[in-house]
């Protein structure tokens, strides 16, 4: 709808430019005595308002097509006035965004990772950590702390009558040590060997095997390399709990 309407503003001036003087020498002057005073810029509109719809009367155009001046460029501003609001977006206002305070989210998150890795870094336990490592042993039956001839940790316990001990190995004068390794024996020289194997294949934490006596034992080593979490070392003792109740009842005594 804007195109048409800027096209007619277009033809109006046009005609207006070409009808600014009256053809075949005719000349016409304005009225030598004006109904009422009027300015030299209103006496100017007149006389080529005037001009104009006499040209236009000699070229045969019909009056009612050639408006006056003041009519026209009222018709012009009409149509500009359409042609702009055709084509205008209402403005919509958009409330001001609220300013925060510079780095405030990053310092944000910085200190909440700040808290969580302090979190995580107090969840930690190293393998010198024995007290702890023993109250959590202690919570799945009878536990106590011994050393060692060459001073190396040693937890031993009794988790549902079954004996184990939980020795700390690969250590450096009694500290440091790499690996927990929970282990426990039977005197129980009968056991099958295929036995022991189809129990290997269905646990893939633990391992079972025979001493040089024909004794069968059962081990489930935990990495303390680094550390371990709470929460690993209990899965690590719920573990070793399931593992030595099912060898006593499928290995030891299947007919139970």
């Amino acid at each position: 709808m804007a195109g048409p309407a800027l096209r007619g503003v277009v033809v109006f001036v046009r005609a207006r430019q070409l009808t600014s003087g009256p053809p075949g020498g005719h000349d016409v002057s304005p009225p030598r005595s004006p109904p009422e005073p009027q300015g030299e810029a209103d006496r100017g509109l007149q006389v080529l308002d005037t001009r104009q719809r006499l040209a236009a009367s000699e070229q045969g155009i019909p009056m009612l097509l050639c408006p006056p001046r003041l009519l026209r460029t009222g018709l012009a501003v009409a149509l500009i006035t359409i042609s702009a609001g055709a084509v205008s977006a209402t403005a919509v206002s958009t409330p001001p965004a609220v300013e925060e305070e510079p780095g405030l989210l990053s310092r944000s998150l910085a200190a909440k990772s700040g808290t969580e890795a302090a979190e995580m870094t107090a969840d930690i336990l190293r393998a010198d950590d024995t007290d702890t490592i023993l109250d959590i042993a202690q919570g799945y039956g009878e536990a106590e702390l011994v050393t060692t001839e060459t001073g190396d940790p040693v937890i031993t316990g009794i988790i549902n009558g079954v004996a184990y001990q939980l020795f700390f190995l690969d250590c450096t004068d009694g500290t440091d040590c790499e690996v927990a390794n929970f282990y426990a024996i039977w005197d129980r020289p009968d056991v099958a060997l295929d036995a022991l194997n189809a129990w290997n294949r269905t646990h893939p934490f633990h391992k079972a095997y025979q001493t040089e006596d024909q004794y069968p034992v059962v081990e489930l080593n935990l990495s303390l390399r680094g550390g371990v979490t709470r929460t690993q070392l209990n899965d690590a003792f719920d573990r070793w709990t399931i593992a030595l109740a099912e060898f006593e009842a499928q290995i030891l005594d299947p007919s139970l």
